[in-house]
């Protein structure tokens, strides 16, 4: 194969082409962009509403007694609680091999067998975290002294505003559930009208409401639908529809005495720059771009602006898209510095002819990487694009021990087309035990678990494919170039000349005088080598065993955001988180 190859040059360059193109196409139309990759949750999640609870009622009422009915659940694993003002919170850790579908049965039967549990109305949620749950891309923070309504009503249409832009689809703005709206209802028109206050609550029930309609799987990503009929203002209470008949419409608004908005200031304190403000969460979906998202988002800030009223000023604020930017900056660089170094290295030594041809291998690689990325459902984020940084350095290794056996026959007077086929095989063997084993290292990646395995199993997936992409480089597509390298005599004196054969005698001159006495030292007592080495790998286990190296599986990535979190005791008054801030 390597001699067909190296003799129809026309079939090298279909093969390096296509690998090209196909790279071209899966990067830009098709592989997903996202900061982190997607994570296997193993666990579910419950919460219920308490209004009005402190933590401390939350947890004496209901966490307690939730923990001592799931602990003995069979494929439980750990519990996590959390007791906030008005709900609780309960993550359950799942054993290995658990079916988390199961498991949510279980807890959902088992809850329901618990009696004497507050706020009945409000019943158990369980649901299992989904992929979309982190896939956050940037926020938006809208914020002005404005009256509290008035704030949340701009804040709802911005929301809207970012769900009517192409290529959004996951908005969620966190305006506090505290607000309540508070209704005295007439009792002479209850009787008039023969009503009763359940019947006015139940349609109050069934009219204001936010349902999900289904999903739509889209080539560009999933498309998520509600039916959107929550009413957050007094008018829109007001008209609520109480009963219809004949064409004739009762609404809320003619049997109720008042409705006002309760009193819950002081329940939830959301500030942006000391103002008062809210938060829209801005995510991805599917295939969606995340750096298109942020994009968009940045542009409909910059631009809608003056269309709120005086006072509303709109920003942004944990863009994520910035970090998955950088990354791709930084893999782009260190493939350009990559490629200039290679270059320049073998310059020094060899003909640019050949140094050209061996970087262009890096870019094949990276293609045919990516292609299979994407047949293995692996994305574009952090990680995988952390992988693509370390590779760079070991890609060219095959490439440089061909091109350098091929140069060796050149120099030698063979023929061009004889030099890139016998170069090629007489290293085919060494370059892909060479390619396999450092495959080999990776593979353990595959089976960590945890948090740590999502992220770590991102790096194989890349490493193995680029690495395998360019054994194929090597041995396909770089000898049908190779046998057009000509070794000329030189016929004038010029200063790349010059260079070339200072590196060269310099090289020369230290393998004679430093590696092959070393080499035949270390040959001749090959045990007193051996027992060399082994020493220094028990120094270096006892160093890293006696805890003198540092350890962190994931290490802390610097970010342009500063979090703060202050506990405080209960009942402090509105005014002492505010202090603490300033």
């Amino acid at each position: 194969m390597i001699s067909w190859f190296t003799r129809n040059g026309i079939a090298a360059n279909l093969l390096m082409g296509g690998i090209l193109l196909a790279g071209i196409y899966v990067a830009f139309f098709k592989i997903t962009l996202e900061m982190e990759p997607d994570r296997e949750w193993g666990s579910v999640f419950i919460e219920k509403k308490y209004p009005g609870a402190t933590p401390t009622d939350i947890e004496r009422e209901i966490l307690i007694p939730v923990e001592n009915a799931l602990e003995s659940l069979n494929g439980v694993k750990q519990l996590n609680t959390d007791a906030e003002r008005g709900e609780a919170k309960i993550w359950v850790e799942a054993r290995k091999g658990t079916d988390l579908r199961e498991l949510k049965e279980d807890i959902d039967s088992l809850l329901k067998t618990l009696s004497n549990m507050p706020a009945p109305k409000e019943p158990f949620r369980i649901r299992i975290p989904s992929q979309n749950d982190r896939r956050s891309v940037i926020w938006v923070v809208v914020s002005g002294n404005l009256p509290r309504e008035e704030l949340h009503e701009v804040s709802r249409q911005v929301r809207n505003d970012l769900l009517s832009i192409d290529g959004i689809s996951k908005v969620r703005a966190f305006i506090p559930e505290e607000h309540r709206i508070a209704i005295e209802l007439n009792t002479e028109k209850l009787e008039a009208y023969n009503l009763t206050p359940d019947a006015v609550a139940n349609a109050i029930r069934q009219s204001s409401i936010d349902l999900p309609a289904g999903a739509i799987d889209g080539p560009t990503g999933r498309l998520d639908i509600r039916t959107r009929g929550q009413a957050y203002t007094l008018e829109e209470f007001a008209a609520i529809t109480v009963r219809s008949s004949n064409g004739s419409r009762l609404t809320l608004g003619e049997i109720a005495t008042t409705i006002t908005d309760a009193d819950n200031e002081g329940k939830f304190i959301s500030e942006y720059n000391w103002r008062p403000a809210v938060r829209i969460d801005v995510g991805r979906t599917g295939n969606e771009n995340a750096l298109d998202i942020a994009r968009k988002v940045r542009d409909y800030v910059a631009s809608s602006s003056e269309r709120f009223p005086e006072g509303v000023v709109l920003g942004t604020h944990a863009d994520r898209a910035i970090g998955l930017q950088s990354r791709l900056e930084t893999m782009a660089s260190s493939l350009l510095q990559g490629g200039i170094l290679v270059m320049i290295v073998l310059g020094l030594f060899l003909r640019p002819q050949l140094a050209f041809w061996v970087v262009v291998g890096i870019p094949v690689s990276f293609a045919g990487g990516i292609v299979v990325m994407q047949l293995f459902g692996i994305s574009a984020n952090m990680m995988s694009l952390f992988g693509f940084i370390i590779v760079i350095g070991v890609v060219v290794d095959d490439a440089i021990v061909t091109g350098e056996s091929v140069y060796t026959r050149l120099q030698r007077g063979t023929n061009p087309l004889d030099a890139a086929i016998d170069g090629t095989r007489a290293v085919t063997v060494p370059v892909t035990f060479g390619i396999l084993t450092t495959i080999v290292a990776f593979l353990p990646l595959l089976f960590f678990e945890g948090m740590t395995g999502n992220f770590a199993r991102q790096i194989p997936f890349v490493v193995a494919p680029v690495l395998l992409f360019s054994l194929v480089e090597s041995k396909l597509i770089l000898p049908a170039h190779l046998k057009h390298v000509r070794i000329k005599p030189e016929r004038k004196w010029n200063p790349l000349t010059a260079i070339q054969r200072r590196a060269a005698s310099g090289l020369q001159l230290l393998i004679d005088k430093v590696y092959h006495p070393s080499l035949k030292t270390a040959v001749s007592h090959r045990f007193a080598t051996i027992a060399v080495f082994v020493c220094m790998a028990l120094l270096m286990l006892g160093y890293f065993a006696g805890g003198r190296l540092g350890y962190v599986s994931i290490p802390s990535i610097e970010r342009p955001e500063i979090f703060a979190t202050l506990k405080l005791p209960e009942h402090v008054s509105e005014e002492t988180p505010r202090l603490y801030a300033d």
